[in-house]
């Protein structure tokens, strides 16, 4: 023992005394197993028996540097404790780990570089088994074909060699090598265990190291139809790790089922006469062998032999057009189709072989050849399939007529109804039955003739409207065509031509060329003078027309004076038996008349003819022989002008017609400046050059009526002279702008200039009239004053403004624009530029802002690396800076624990640049030891005496530099799901591990965006439809997902996921429209009534979109449940299937709609699950065409009627009645008389054909008696079924005759009546004469109108017993030229006999109608700033006389005397200066009119008169308004803790005016502007210049209390030299929780706004408050836990006083305003309780979230262990020692367990310029919808609490902010890991939200 104890103390104090560092621990040799991390070892080396002043590190120098560093590529090292971390992953498979890593340390003593030493050490990286074994050949495929049958017991070899290799080579015992193994299989149908089909065996003795070989075989068949495709799955292991490897089996089709048909039409209906080829019957069948070698096969098409058909091969008429291929082959006719062809008809049987049916066999091709091979066994044939081909007949002649063409003759009163039957037309068909029916029809319809019998071989032609008949008109000759054709398609036809001749009657009356004549002779004219000749024509021909007229000039008072010749119509004077022409009673002007009218007659037929009159109209002149008269005139002319507008015209009269008056200026003053046009008598300016007259050239002093002159003008015609006293008003125009003296003004004032000093005199001038407005003047600053100046309006001096504050800091130099203008319109205006310029002193402090300023920095930074700068300003232009750190220095670990800079000094760990505030690494930095530093901050303005001194912090935080990325844990690919997975299935989760935490997963490539990652748990979802059958034919995809871990910088890696998709059933058949592709849910059809079994409806077509593949899933098949009807489950073809009794008759059920459906996997599911089908229905709506298969039906077997012997031929006797049940022409039926049968021998009757109604046929005279005869009816037009009915009519005798005609004495006689005279009027006395005695003798008069005999129609009656016919209207010429009247006379007698004839009454023309417009209103515009006589417009009214002289005048709006209106053309043009703003729009209303003075007749508006339109006009605006305020002034608040663009008041301007940009835009223009840094302006404020929203565009926490007053300046326009503006004021109160009072309101916060005005307007009625600001509304937070109600309201509202005499604002303390409510609320308690205010509280700091004060963590380890060998001979000095030790311990321990304060969290600034974020002054008011966004912007990353920042666009709400640019708000949250992110809404654009959480440990 006392050996031991010698040795041990020899030893120890050998090492004490050694002077090198000596090395306990080196890590030389030390193994390491690859993958390890974190801590591994712990290095120990001591100097002189001491390690704790031992530091360690990594040199890789050479020599005596023994520089350290912590870290090298593999490992790190604390260079305190010498601990050792691995650093990125050890990997021994990596070449340059597998023979070991080699590294040089370093250990010395701190602080002395003399004394170290190195270490060469080389550390063993192990080898684990931590690698899968893989398969190095990577996914293959293998083709294998179907039903290949597998003899070889040992199975069929697929694949050879796939090789598996494992790195590690370290296998699990027993395993000496990488095994492998077939685990399943995933093919289209779904998952199946396949272990059984494919093997994998070991490749012959193919084992290496690490490696083994495998091949794959196959040991069962497989089948095509059961699955095309396998995914054979096989997985390597070692007994640890497994490799999954997967390889794709094709699965080749073979020819193993046979072709079907997929087109063959059961039945095909042809016409006759097709041409040879012409039929093309597609038909096709198709290979279902769809995946065989080679593809489909092709197909042959061929009849069966031998087939018959009425003794003729089938081979014979019809041929299979095929290409030997997979397209379609065509049935086509090899010969003509011709049913009158022996081939189709048997012409002495009589048989037609009209039906064909084609049987038909297709064949798959086996061998193209040649030669060519074709299958024939029933694998490779179809079935037999028949076509039935059915040849309808068709219509191939047409009918004829007898004649080539035909001539008529008829004369032009030729009655309606006269029948054109000489020649006789005649048709013939040679067709039969119903293509033997025909109908004829003009070929362009004619207005005058008709065509009857058009369905019978001879139709006639009748006069349909004689009325349109005229031979003077013309035609005179009327060709026509006939065209008859078959009702059968096709048409055929013949065309014959038809002329009818038109032959003259005396029907016209003569016309004259005038509506009168007017002539003007002197009043003296002898005898014998020619007055004027009467001329007339008269249309019709020879002496019926103008040949024969003779003129005549009628009796009148005047006509003795005058003579006609009867034959040229010359009318000349006559001579005057009784006195002298000139004298009265002969020609003389001066006694009335000094017109006299005549009349004239033109008589035709030699004037024995029809005659017509015409007024003739003879003035006579005059002699001059009176004076001429004239008015006096006042009138105004603007100054400058040289005529006035309107014109000035004197205007003279003068009663002789043939007198022509002149004008004179007969004297003129003051001066001779004025002329007169001496023909009109318009006076002008007549000065020097043209010059424009002036307002000083006339008699001045007359106020504002301008200045005067007085002209006389004379008046002479001649003869006589009279003078007019003319006085012309001169108005003073504004045509002398203002005028500066000088234009440019310099001066200099210091910035302590006081409020509302003069400091400046500004003059200008105006050369116009000082006493009117043009020459009044008034000045204002436009641009430049910033709210610091102003000028007086009137005299022009320039101050200083009451609220001004000069300083230079802020702007030393003010450039303004003062404007002075005029009051004239246009004002006009003149600039001038005044500078001020500011003198300085310096007296600001310099500040750094913001006061805690973030940087961060990663620990790897290199000394001398910059890493932020300070941010310091100072007002003053002259500024200086100086930047030092002060000894306000801390820092704190990476645990939270507080440094002290004894145990590891960070005071000198950064420097700052003393000029510049740049901020440098100066040490080597630990995250670990030192994370966050915080070091005061001074900065100095050196330039004034002393210097002036600003402080702050600089925040620093040290973040560890990120070395180890993240790895995925095992997971399996490829993935096997079906296709249309919902959104947000979840193929796949991936799990990921690293040491620093995931940050998220996304996917980085995938090429067709089906699929996403959670970006949080790694969950792989469908996110877009995974749809199998689309056009892309989609069967896998891939993607690749990316992981990030959170460390900085950010590390990742990747996994690819191969995904393969698998068909289901998923898509419905769906009907189609085959030609166009286009769905259907309704197939019409229409086949006919009782049609046959067989007969096809329509064929339906269905596609399903699934992909064609074994399933079957796209094959669709149809069905029907109805018994008349059944479909073909292949083709769809529908044909008739009557079951069940079923019928089709059209007259009981004329629709029918029944359903077909379509269903697809007609194998009904290969995968075993029932109802795997999907079908779709669709209506088939089946139209049954008529067929005649009901004979007719008489209303009554019998008719009976009596009728008298004198009744009149063609007269209708009796309708007979008869239905059909069959429609169209079936029901149709056509009577005629039976021949032969009855007792009508002499065929007195007969029937129409058409109408069924019984007429008299002969005359019945002398024919008395009882007939008897039998009508039948046959429907289908007469060719159909039959009726037949018996007729019985009885004669009667008669001794009454009908009546004869007088007057009119010819039928369709004309007669003409003037339009316009009177209802009531005569027209025409008829008369009829009746030879009969008693009432058979008396004659009544009546109208036939519309088949009654009436008295009266519409427009004419006629009496009764005389025959005289009367207007029953005023005729209008203009609406109906032409009546035709046919008239009836018959007698009284038993049974009355009539006779009728036609009479046409011409109506002739007057002048009766008035104007009208073809509009109501019009529209027209004009400038406020035209001139007098700028045309507007023009109004134009119609008038449908001929020749119409048309007047035009205002009848109402121009009471102004604004335009004037020219009578004659409707011109509008304006005759006063318009004020858009005095009157913007006038309505006039303008009357046309045919009389010149009837404009003085109407003065008001009648209601729907088109003779009057409404004018509209508009007067447009030019820009001589300013805009207007609407309030004087504006207040509003804005809080210390408000962030940046804080909505403050909305300011609002308007303008009268409507030009320019059409809204007024704003701008401040003072109190704003707070400093100029680095050339950029910084500005309070910001006022939105479209809507006027005024914000702060600086944190407003330095300016508490302050008030600002800013001028606001609206203009309206965007130029300002060039637009009109005004001036307002705006107050700006700055406040701050200090100032707050809340009222709690028991309302929620929704309706508080509504009436939160109301609030303030019952607040500011306190007599010691001016404003009252509501700063927020929030819902009422119930307690101090932060519960919340949102039935409640906290309003928080701050009140400003104004004090007159010192003309200051004052913003009241919480406190002293919180008494002036309380008192207010106890005064009017009635008004606070309106608005629910419940409690008044003032503010309280409790109510503010503050960060708390934390003091320092301080963490010291010191580990110290003194072991000290007790020597038996020192006993007692061991014991004194030990009990030292524990008193030392356990002092330790009490420091190391002390309670650590928590250490504040500052969060870094996220904005360049930091802003002081309060939440409680941000919390939310309203819900807001925010969204996050995908990505996160981590803005802090700490292993205690992470901090990120979400950044997305705010959702858009009703109560966002409209701003002039398409800027979203901007929604920012800061959130932390694990706690939820809460949302606020900064106003009016940005919010931040923060939250700080930190996890505990």
């Amino acid at each position: 023992m006392h050996v031991f104890g010698a040795f041990v103390f020899l030893t120890f104090h050998t090492l004490v005394a050694s002077q090198d560092v000596i090395w306990i621990r080196d890590m030389d040799k030390f193994e390491i197993n690859e993958g390890t991390d974190g801590s591994v070892y712990t290095l120990l080396a001591n100097y002189q028996g001491r390690s704790d002043n031992i530091i360690y590190g990594f040199n890789a120098k050479t020599g005596d540097d023994v520089s350290l560093s912590v870290d090298n590529d593999y490992f790190q090292i604390n260079e305190q404790t010498g601990e050792v971390f691995v650093k990125s992953k050890l990997d021994y498979e990596a070449a340059s780990q597998k023979q070991g890593i080699k590294m040089r340390m370093v250990a010395k003593v701190r602080g002395d570089d003399t004394k170290y030493s190195r270490q060469e050490s080389t550390v063993i990286v192990v080898n684990i088994n931590d690698e899968k074994p893989v398969f190095i050949n990577g996914s293959l495929s293998v083709t294998l074909r179907e039903n290949e049958v597998i003899t070889d017991p040992n199975g069929r070899l697929l694949i050879e060699n796939l090789i598996v290799r494992d790195v590690d080579n370290l296998m699990t015992p027993p395993r000496r090598y990488p095994e492998a193994i077939v685990i399943g299989c995933s093919s289209n149908v779904g998952d199946t265990d396949c272990t059984d089909t494919f093997k994998l065996k070991q490749h012959g003795n193919t084992v290496s190291t690490g490696q083994a070989a495998f091949d794959l075989f196959v040991y069962k068949a497989v089948n095509f139809e059961d699955s095309d495709k396998f995914q054979v799955s096989m997985v390597a292991m070692d007994g640890k790790n497994n490799g999954t490897l997967s390889v794709v089996v094709e699965v080749l089709d073979i020819q193993d089922i046979p072709p079907i048909w997929v087109e063959l039409p059961q039945r095909i209906t042809i016409t006759d006469r097709y041409n040879k080829s012409q039929l093309n019957a597609r038909i096709l069948a198709r290979d279902q062998d769809i995946s065989t070698e080679g593809g489909l096969r092709s197909i042959e098409y061929k009849f069966l032999p031998g087939q018959i058909v009425g003794g003729i091969a089938v081979e014979s008429v019809f041929k299979i057009m095929q290409t030997f291929s997979l397209e379609p082959a065509f049935i086509q006719n090899d010969i003509e189709i011709d049913l009158e062809n022996p081939t189709f008809r048997d012409f002495n049987t009589g048989e037609v072989r009209n039906e064909w049916p084609l049987e038909i066999e297709a064949c798959e091709i086996i061998s193209s050849g040649p030669p060519l091979v074709v299958g024939t066994t029933r694998t490779e044939c179809t079935d037999i399939g028949t076509v039935t081909i059915l040849i309808v007949d068709v219509n191939d002649n047409g009918p004829k007529f007898e004649n080539p063409s035909y001539v008529y003759t008829i004369s032009e009163d030729a009655p309606n109804g006269k029948a054109l039957d000489i020649p006789r037309m005649v048709i013939s068909d040679k067709d039969t039955e119903r293509f033997a029916i025909f109908t004829s029809h003009f070929v362009s319809p004619s207005a005058e003739f008709d065509l009857i019998g058009i369905n019978t071989s001879s139709p006639i032609i009748i006069v349909k409207n004689t009325s349109l008949i005229d031979y003077e008109i013309g035609p005179q000759r009327y060709d026509l065509q006939i065209k008859t054709y078959d009702i059968q398609n096709p048409a055929l036809f013949m065309i014959v031509p038809v002329t009818i001749h038109i032959l003259d009657v005396n029907d016209n009356y003569p016309t004259f060329d005038r509506l009168n004549y007017t002539e003007t002779i002197p009043e003296n004219s002898q005898e014998g003078t020619n007055v004027v000749r009467i001329q007339a024509r008269d249309i019709d021909s020879l002496q019926l027309g103008t040949a024969g007229l003779r003129y005549y000039l009628r009796e009148s008072p005047y006509s003795p004076l005058f003579d006609i010749d009867e034959i040229t119509g010359q009318l000349i004077v006559a001579k005057c038996t009784a006195g002298k022409h000139g004298q009265y009673p002969c020609l003389d002007y001066d006694i009335p008349p000094r017109t006299y009218t005549l009349s004239v007659s033109a008589v035709d037929s030699l004037g024995l003819g029809w005659s017509k009159a015409i007024d003739v109209f003879v003035r006579v002149t005059d002699v001059n022989d009176n004076p001429p008269t004239v008015i006096d005139y006042t009138r105004s002319i603007f100054e400058n002008s040289v005529r006035f507008d309107p014109p000035l015209e004197v205007q003279g009269n003068d009663i002789d017609t043939n007198s022509r008056l002149s004008y004179s200026i007969q004297t003129q003053a003051p001066n001779s400046f004025w002329a007169i046009d001496p023909n009109t008598g318009e006076i002008f300016v007549n000065k020097p050059n043209g010059a424009g007259i002036k307002f000083d050239d006339g008699q001045t002093g007359l106020g504002r009526n301008g200045s005067r002159f007085l002209l006389d003008v004379a008046v002479t015609d001649g003869i006589y002279t009279v003078i007019s006293k003319v006085t012309i008003l001169v108005i003073d125009i504004n045509d002398n702008g203002p005028v500066f003296q000088p234009s440019l003004y310099e001066i200099s004032i210091i910035e302590t200039t006081p409020p509302g000093l003069s400091i400046l005199q500004l003059l200008a001038t105006d050369k116009d009239d000082p006493s009117s407005e043009n020459g009044i003047l008034e000045y204002k600053i436009s641009t430049g004053s910033l709210g610091q100046f102003r000028v007086d309006i009137n005299t022009g001096k320039l101050y200083t403004t009451d609220t001004a504050v000069l300083d230079y800091d802020n702007n030393n130099r003010y450039e303004m624009q003062v404007r002075v203008s005029d009051k004239g319109k246009p004002r006009l205006t003149a600039l001038a530029t005044v500078i001020v310029n500011i003198l300085n002193v310096n007296n600001k402090d310099p500040y750094i802002d913001p006061f805690l300023q973030n940087f961060v920095v990663y620990d790897n930074a290199f000394i001398g690396q910059k890493i932020g700068t300070i941010r310091a300003y100072d007002q003053d232009a002259d500024a200086q800076f100086n930047f030092t750190f002060n000894d306000q220095k801390e820092a704190t670990s990476d645990q939270g624990y507080v440094v002290d800079y004894n145990v590891y000094d960070f005071r000198n760990l950064f420097i700052i640049d003393q000029k510049n505030g740049s901020i440098l690494v100066n040490g080597k930095l630990n995250s670990r030891i030192t994370n966050i530093v915080t070091y005061g901050v001074t900065v100095q303005d050196v330039t004034p005496k002393p210097p002036q001194t600003g402080l702050g912090q600089a925040f620093i935080r040290i973040k560890p530099f990120n070395t180890q990325p993240p790895e995925f844990e095992n997971f399996t690919s490829p993935i096997y799901i079906d296709e249309e997975q919902p959104i947000g299935s979840v193929i796949v989760s991936l799990i990921a591990r690293d040491n620093n935490g995931i940050e998220e997963f996304k996917i980085i490539e995938q090429p067709d965006d089906f699929f996403t990652v959670n970006p949080n748990t790694g969950a792989v979802s469908v996110i877009s439809r995974v749809d199998y059958d689309d056009v892309r034919m989609i069967n896998d995809s891939y993607l690749i997902v990316q992981v990030l871990d959170t460390g900085e910088p950010k590390l990742s890696a990747t996994a690819s996921l191969s995904v393969i998709f698998r068909n289901i059933n998923d898509n419905f058949p769906n009907f189609l429209r085959r030609s166009t592709n286009t769905p259907v849910n309704v197939y019409n059809a229409e086949i006919f009534e009782n049609a046959a079994f067989n007969t096809t409806v329509t064929t339906v077509y269905a596609e399903d979109r699934d992909r064609p593949d074994a399933n079957g899933y796209h094959t669709v098949r149809y069905f029907m449940n109805d018994d008349r009807f059944s479909v073909d489950q292949f083709t769809g073809r529908i044909y008739v299937n009557l079951t069940n009794g079923a019928v089709l008759d059209r007259e009981l059920n004329p629709l029918i709609r029944t359903q077909v459906i379509a269903r697809d996997n007609p194998q009904n599911n290969p995968l075993g699950l029932p109802g795997n089908q999907r079908q779709r229905a669709a209506i088939v709506s089946v139209r049954l065409r008529d067929e005649n298969d009901n004979p007719p039906v008489f209303s009554s077997a019998s008719y009976s009627v009596q009728i008298f012997e004198t009744i009149g031929v063609e007269t209708d006797i009796l309708q007979l009645f008869s239905t059909d049940a069959d429609i169209g022409n079936y029901s149709i039926s056509f009577y005629s008389k039976v021949p032969g049968v009855g007792t009508d021998y002499n065929d007195y009757f007969d029937v129409r054909r058409e109408s069924g109604r019984i007429y008299v046929k002969r005359s019945l005279l002398r024919h008395v008696g009882f007939y008897e005869f039998l009508v039948q009816a046959t429907d289908d037009l007469g060719r159909g079924f039959k009726a037949n009915a018996t007729i019985y009519v009885e004669v009667k005798p008669s001794a009454n005759s009908p009546p004869i005609w007088i007057i009119p004495p010819v039928d369709n006689m004309t007669i003409y009546v003037l339009e316009e005279q009177y209802n009531g009027m005569l027209i025409y006395d008829v008369l009829a004469r009746d030879e009969d005695t008693g009432n058979n003798g008396i004659v009544d008069y009546s109208f036939i109108y519309n088949g009654e005999t009436v008295q009266e129609t519409p427009e004419f009656k006629i009496n009764r017993v005389t025959g005289v016919i009367s207007a029953n209207i005023t005729y209008d010429r203009e609406r109906v030229p032409r009546y035709v009247l046919l008239l009836k006379a018959s007698d009284r007698g038993e049974t009355p006999l009539e006779t009728t004839r036609f009479l046409t009454v011409i109506i002739k023309d007057v002048n009766d109608n008035k104007p009208l417009f073809i509009k109501d209103e019009e529209e027209f515009r004009v400038q406020e700033s035209a001139n007098v006589g700028y045309p507007i417009g023009q109004v134009q009214a119609f008038d449908d006389d001929e020749n119409p002289e048309i007047f035009y005048d205002i009848i109402s709006g121009n009471e102004e005397g604004k335009f004037f209106l020219g009578r004659r053309n409707g011109s509008l043009s304006l005759s006063a200066k318009l004020d858009r703003e005095s009157k913007s729009i006038y309505y006039l209303d303008i009357q046309a009119s045919n009389d010149e003075a009837d404009y003085t007749v109407i003065r008001y508006r009648r209601n729907i008169d088109k003779s009057i339109i409404t004018v509209k006009i508009l007067v447009g605006d030019i820009n001589d308004l300013a805009p207007t305020f609407l309030q004087d002034q504006y207040y509003g608040c804005v809080s210390t803790r408000a962030p940046l663009n804080k909505q403050i008041m909305t300011v609002q301007a308007i303008d009268r005016d409507a030009v320019g940009s059409g809204v007024v835009r704003y701008r401040l223009v003072g109190s704003n502007h707070i400093a100029n840094i680095n050339g950029q302006d910084k500005f309070l404020f910001y006022i939105h210049p479209k809507f006027g929203i005024m914000t702060n565009k600086v944190l407003m926490n330095q300016y508490a209390g302050q008030t600002f007053e800013v001028q606001v300046n609206a203009r309206d326009g965007e130029s300002i030299e060039e637009s009109e503006d005004a001036n307002t004021t705006a107050l700006v109160f700055v406040t701050q929780p200090a100032n707050e009072v809340k009222l709690l309101i028991g309302q929620n916060t929704g309706e508080v706004r509504l009436y939160q005005t109301q609030i303030q307007s019952i607040l500011e009625e306190a007599s010691d408050l001016s404003y009252v600001c509501i700063n927020e509304i929030r819902d009422h937070v119930v307690d101090s836990s932060g519960v919340v109600s949102t039935l409640w309201s906290d309003v928080y509202v701050s009140g400003i006083r104004y004090d007159p005499l010192t003309k200051r604002y004052t913003i009241l303390s919480t406190t002293e305003f919180s008494n002036i409510i309380q008192r207010e609320r106890t005064s009017r308690s009635s008004d606070f309780d309106l608005l629910y205010i419940k409690e008044v509280a003032e503010f309280s700091s409790s109510q503010e979230i503050e960060l708390e004060d934390s003091a320092v963590l301080i963490i010291m380890i010191i580990i110290a262990v003194l072991i000290f060998l007790i020597i038996v001979f020192c006993i007692v000095a061991f014991l004194c020692i030990r009990a030292s030790k524990r008193q030392k311990k356990a002092m330790l321990l009490h420091k190391t367990h002390a309670t650590p304060a928590p250490i504040p969290v500052v969060m870094a600034a996220v904005e360049p310029e930091p802003v002081i974020y309060d939440n409680r002054g941000f919390s939310q008011e309203e819900p807001v919808f925010v969204q996050q966004v995908e990505e996160k912007r981590v803005i802090e990353t700490d292993p205690v609490h992470v901090q990120y920042a979400v950044v997305s666009k705010r959702s858009s709400s009703p109560e966002r902010m409209e701003y002039d640019d398409d800027t979203d708000a901007i929604v920012t949250e800061i959130r932390d890991d694990d706690v939820p992110a809460q949302s606020a809404v900064y106003e009016p654009e940005y919010r931040i939200e923060t939250e700080v959480v930190s996890e505990k440990f």
